[in-house]
């Protein structure tokens, strides 16, 4: 964020600089700062511990490697959130802990899935991630209902539908 105090006045004013111009800041070799200017009045910066040249694309916009690597690495994050929403635990709290707690479920669930897609590519599991879904928690359940003490009810209904 260009308001930090630790970011150099020069690297966030467009000011006098002229179009697609980059100025790189290096500290301690393991911090990048790239200040990047598309148009006239305003300034892109990223910070990066991957990157350490001044490389910049030959293409006429002359962007930093830093933002081209960003540009195609970023829709991972965009693919794990829109697959996540369709299928999540999520409820509304106003616990922060809860919130994470809802997220890692639903994140490991996602990673426990794409396992199974790896391990038994010819499961007809693998295509419906809901159905992968409902087994698991069944699966899950199903140690719990056995060990459970019932008091005249027949196990069998309970345990039916995890089969």
């Amino acid at each position: 964020m260009a308001n930090r105090r630790h970011v150099p006045k020069e690297m966030t004013r467009p000011g006098n600089r002229s179009i697609n111009s980059t100025i790189f800041a290096f500290r301690d070799k393991k911090l990048m700062l790239a200040s990047y200017c598309p148009v006239k009045s305003k300034v892109v910066l990223l910070l990066s511990t991957k990157h350490h040249s001044r490389s910049v694309s030959t293409e006429r916009s002359q962007k930093p490697e830093v933002i081209s690597f960003y540009n195609t690495t970023k829709g991972g994050v965009d693919t794990v959130d829109q697959m996540v929403r369709r299928y999540s635990v999520k409820r509304q709290t106003r616990r922060w802990t809860l919130s994470l707690f809802y997220t890692m479920i639903d994140i490991a669930t996602l990673n426990a899935f794409a396992l199974f897609k790896d391990l038994f590519p010819r499961s007809r599991i693998v295509k419906e991630r809901m159905v992968f879904l409902l087994k698991m928690g069944e699966n899950l359940c199903k140690p719990a209902i056995q060990a459970r003490p019932l008091n005249g009810i027949k196990r069998d209904i309970l345990i039916g539908k995890c089969n």
